[in-house]
């Protein structure tokens, strides 16, 4: 969310930014030697090539109903990788309307 309100936006949900707002996120490092950080490092990754995978099947389709029908699966692989990722951070309890706000 950070990068997306600070960043420009490509074709394909890709964004650009400047290297000096990126090196002041603040970037997860994953313990590989902590099983249960691995799970979860392996759940997102595998998260994020099927939403990779979801969004060019969906720029691939010719009819409306096949690109909603898409954008349905991809809003919940979405949904889930933000699960994944608040978990990661210790924030599971945020609401994502807060963290909007600040």
């Amino acid at each position: 969310m950070v990068v997306k309100s600070k960043a420009s936006k490509f074709r394909g949900d890709y964004y650009s930014h400047g290297k000096q707002f990126v090196a002041q996120l603040p970037i997860y490092r994953i313990n590989f030697d902590d099983l249960n950080e691995v799970k979860l490092h392996d759940e997102i990754v595998d998260t994020v090539k099927k939403l990779m995978e979801l969004k060019n099947k969906r720029d691939e389709q010719h009819t409306k109903l096949q690109k909603e029908t898409y954008k349905r699966l991809i809003q919940i692989e979405d949904k889930k990788l933000d699960g994944l990722i608040s978990k990661l951070y210790g924030a599971e309890n945020c609401r994502r309307e807060d963290l909007d706000e600040e």
